[in-house]
C-alpha cells in the first residue's frame, strides 16, 4: 500500500512538470521582447503632423477629381489616363482613313498635295497659350496608300491643365507649326480643286483640328463635336478655376471654338492605349451601305 502511494505521487509530479513546461513554451513573448523585435518607433509631433497633412491632401485631391469629372461631363468632356513618367506624358497617336460615301478630310489633304507635290502634311500638338513645348511629326507618304500611320509624342505635364490643339496642316521646308496657318472649311477646299483653280492648294493651311488639355491625370477632350456658345463660356470658367496663369486663356478657347466650328473634325477615339484620329475618305463601296455614315 505504501509503495502504491509513492507511485501515485511520482506520477502526479510528472504530470505537473509536463504541463508546466508545455504552458511556458507556448506563453506569449514578453512586451519588451516584442517592442525590441518590431522596433516600434513613436513619431515626433512634426512627423505626425506631416503624415496627417499628406492624408488630408490625398483626400482633398480625390474630392477635387470627382468635382472636375462632374463638371467635365456637363461640358461634354472626358479625361483619359495615359502613361506619365517623371511628369512627362507619353501620347501614342494613330491616324487612319475611315470610309464614307462622301469626300472628307483625307480627300482634301490628298487634293492639296496633288497640286503642290513639294508640300507635306504635318501633325502637331501645340499649346494654345503660354510657352509649353510642342510636338511635331511629318505624316509619311505611306499613309496615303496604306491609310494608317502612328507616332508617339512626349510632353511635360503638371497638376495644372495646359490647353493644346492637335493639327493637321500643309507645310513646306523646315516649317514645324500649324497654329498660325489659315483654317479653311473643307467645302471651300473641294470647290477650289473641282473648279481647277490654278492656285488651289498653294496656300499652306490647317485641314484638321481637335481640342484637348493635358495635366498629370492624362488628356481631356470633347467626346463629340461641341456646338453652341454656352459650352465654351463654361469651359473658360472651369479652366480659370483650375489655372493659376490665366493669360490668353480666353483667347485659346475662342480660337478652338472657331477652328472646331469651321472644320468640324471628328473627335478623338481612345482604346486605352492609343488616341485614334479618323479622317473620313470617299470609298465607292460604302455607297448604298446602310452603315455608310458609321465608317467601315
Amino acid at each position: 500500500m505504501k509503495l502504491l502511494n509513492i507511485t501515485i505521487i511520482v506520477a502526479l509530479c510528472a504530470i505537473f512538470i509536463f504541463f508546466w513546461v508545455k504552458t511556458d513554451s507556448f506563453a506569449p513573448p514578453k512586451l519588451g521582447a516584442m517592442v525590441e523585435e518590431e522596433q516600434v518607433r513613436i513619431l515626433s509631433p512634426e512627423e505626425a503632423k506631416r503624415n496627417q497633412s499628406h492624408s488630408v491632401m490625398h483626400s482633398s485631391r480625390q474630392m477635387e477629381a470627382v468635382q472636375w469629372d462632374n463638371t467635365q461631363r456637363s461640358l461634354g468632356l472626358a479625361t483619359f489616363a495615359i502613361p506619365v513618367t517623371n511628369q512627362v506624358a507619353s501620347i501614342q497617336l494613330e491616324i487612319t482613313t475611315q470610309g464614307y460615301c462622301f469626300p472628307g478630310d483625307a480627300n482634301a489633304i490628298a487634293m492639296e498635295l496633288s497640286n503642290f507635290p513639294s508640300h507635306k502634311v504635318i501633325a502637331t500638338l501645340e499649346p494654345l497659350s503660354g510657352k509649353s513645348p510642342s510636338g511635331y511629326w511629318v505624316l509619311p507618304k505611306s499613309f496615303f496608300t496604306q491609310g494608317r500611320a502612328e507616332h508617339r509624342f512626349e510632353l511635360p505635364v503638371s497638376h495644372e491643365p495646359v490647353q493644346y490643339g492637335f493639327y493637321l496642316c500643309t507645310t513646306e521646308g523646315s516649317d514645324q507649326s500649324c497654329r498660325q496657318k489659315k483654317v479653311v472649311d473643307l467645302n471651300d477646299v473641294f470647290t477650289e480643286h473641282i473648279q481647277k483653280l490654278p492656285q488651289a492648294g498653294k496656300e499652306l493651311r490647317t485641314l484638321f483640328f481637335q481640342y484637348l488639355f493635358l495635366d498629370d491625370r492624362g488628356f481631356t477632350t470633347f467626346v463629340d463635336i461641341p456646338l453652341g456658345e454656352q459650352k465654351f463660356q463654361q469651359l473658360k470658367s472651369y479652366l480659370k478655376q483650375r489655372s493659376t496663369s490665366k493669360n490668353d486663356l480666353d483667347n485659346a478657347v475662342d480660337m478652338s471654338q472657331s477652328n472646331i466650328k469651321t472644320l468640324q473634325s471628328l473627335p478623338f477615339q481612345f482604346d486605352g492605349t492609343t488616341i485614334k484620329v479618323a479622317l473620313p475618305e470617299y470609298q465607292p463601296q460604302m455607297c448604298g451601305n446602310s452603315h455608310q455614315r458609321e465608317g467601315k
